[in-house]
């Protein structure tokens, strides 16, 4: 020991402290404009003191920090190692230690932070104080965790994705940039007739497959080169190895990018298709078989009915010269039976007209020839001409349609039959004193006429076929009225092919309203003079 005076020593003392101190001070302000933590420990570990940045650090004010202990800092865990740290910098076991914990914030917030404790010696016996430096080290330690979380993720979605690609049904390959197989999933292999994916990974189509190498490279290299999608159906391919047989599937190639964004492969998948396409070519021969029998059909009743025609036309010949008495006077009964010969020749002629009309129909030799007409005349001579039909069983029937309506573009003789099928209809079905009205107006730029009926009317289901060939709705009203079916249907056929639309409103019992629509003249084809 020094022989000075004691008072001088304690004055060297108290001088050393204080420049200790402010170095201390100094350290704390360099450490705070650096943006790192520091703090004083005392021997029982509380913050003597606390430079401004850690203070931020912890979400506190410095001063108040002074005299808190380390635990309200720091997990138990934690808090636990820094105390043995303490006690062995204090027992000069250790000069430093470091280490990464969690700090607690005032807010209650888990922050990480690089720890490094010494000890501050005055001489080489006994410490003074602990240093305690704190870096925030939370950024990174929030991003290393965020990337551990998205590798753990991306190895949960690899391991998802292979499953999902290793039992998926639809064949799937992926290719290289050189185009070689680098996966293939046991769909894929199957297809192929089974081979081991040893056989495959590696190789190119070219050289598993040289005949369809100009195909697959058609396919991959606009995928590979510009990033094209490509999607093909029924594409014919290859389905074994090495016989080679060849099948039909769906194709679809999309590229595959890196995160970088350049192509680095394709992804190939197929969906087996040949069992759909040997049912779609069947299903085409045998439509395309019965249309030719439809044809056949179609050109066998425009014969039969032709035929038909020429011994009824002798027989109508004949009949009328009998009536006529070419062959002598007949007495009462020969001319009721005449008469009953003429009206049953009649009807076949109507049958035969219809047939030869709908055989014109469907092998699309309907001829028209449409011009202006008016359609009020053409109803006036269509109701004229089955009013003693009408009459003779009793049935009011009413011609409404009013003169002054504008001319329309049609065959008049081809409309005047549509009318008359409509009226014939309409008389068949209706029963004695009831009422058949015909009307017309102008509706959305177009003609629509009806023809509206007190009779027996048409069941709901029956409705949506009531213009279609042959059909009769089973009834026995129908059963007792008789003919082919034809008559609906041609009407139907005649006014679509003017251009015009066919439609029928109908209640059992209430009667029914048949009506179409027809096309109006255009001014300036309305007004000009007949052609000479």
């Amino acid at each position: 020991m020094e022989d000075r005076p004691l008072d001088e020593r304690v004055r060297a003392l108290e001088t050393e402290v204080r420049r200790l101190r402010a170095e201390r001070d100094r350290t704390f302000t360099l450490l705070d404009r650096a943006g790192i933590g520091a703090s004083h420990l005392t021997a029982d570990g509380r913050i003597a003191s606390a430079n401004a940045a850690l203070a931020r650090f912890l979400g506190y004010e410095a001063h108040e920090m002074a005299g808190m202990p380390i635990e309200v800092f720091t997990e138990t865990e934690a808090a636990q190692l820094q105390r043995a740290a303490i006690a062995d910098l204090l027992a000069g076991r250790r000069e430093s230690f470091d280490f990464e914990k969690h700090y607690v914030t005032k807010e209650g917030r888990r922050k990480w932070g690089h720890v490094y404790l010494m000890s501050a010696r005055f001489d080489a016996d006994e410490p003074d104080f602990l240093m305690a430096i704190v870096v925030d080290i939370d950024p990174r330690k929030q991003a290393e965790e965020t990337v551990v979380r998205q590798n753990v993720e991306l190895e949960r979605g690899t391991k998802l994705l292979a499953s999902v690609i290793e039992n998926m049904p639809a064949g799937i390959v992926y290719f290289d940039r050189e185009q070689r197989i680098r996966l293939i999933n046991p769909a894929a292999r199957q297809d192929l007739g089974g081979p081991s994916p040893e056989m495959l990974i590696g190789r190119t189509p070219g050289e598993l497959f040289p005949d369809y190498a100009g195909l697959f490279a058609s396919i991959l290299g606009p995928c590979l080169e510009r990033g094209e999608t490509y999607q093909g159906r029924d594409l014919q391919l290859p389905q074994s190895i090495p016989i080679g047989g060849t099948g039909f599937a769906d194709v679809a190639v999309v590229p595959i990018s890196s995160p970088e964004g350049g192509i680095v492969g394709a992804l190939f998948m197929a969906v087996e298709s040949t069992d759909r396409v040997e049912k779609e070519r069947w299903q085409a021969e045998t439509i395309e078989r019965l249309r030719e029998l439809d044809r056949s059909k179609d050109e066998f009743l425009g014969v039969l009915s032709h035929e038909l025609r020429t011994p009824l036309n002798g027989i109508m010949g004949f009949t009328s010269l009998l009536a006529d008495g070419v062959v002598g006077e007949l007495d009462s009964r020969q001319a009721d039976f005449l008469a009953k010969i003429e009206a049953s020749t009649d009807r076949m002629v109507d049958l035969v007209d219809d047939l030869l009309d709908m055989s014109r129909v469907l092998l699309g030799k309907l001829d028209l020839l449409p011009e202006a007409i008016d359609l009020d005349e053409v109803v006036h001579q269509a109701v004229a001409r089955l009013a003693p039909e009408a009459e003779k069983k009793g049935i009011e029937l009413e011609d409404r349609v009013p003169s002054e309506l504008p001319p329309v573009w049609a065959d008049a003789q081809r409309v005047d039959q549509v009318l008359r099928d409509l009226l014939g209809n309409a008389i068949k079905f209706t029963s004695t004193g009831g009422k058949i009205g015909v009307s017309a107006s102008i509706q959305d730029g177009s003609l629509r006429c009806e023809v509206a009926d007190t009779g027996v009317g048409i069941a709901p289901d029956a409705l949506p076929y009531v213009f279609d060939r042959f059909y009769q709705a089973d009834s026995s009203s129908t059963r007792v009225a008789g003919g082919l079916g034809l008559g609906l249907a041609l009407v139907k056929s005649l006014v679509l092919a003017q251009g015009g639309l066919v439609g029928v409103q109908s209640e059992p019992g209430k009667g029914s309203t048949f009506w179409f629509t027809l096309p109006q003249c255009a001014p300036i084809l309305a007004a000009a003079p007949p052609a000479t």
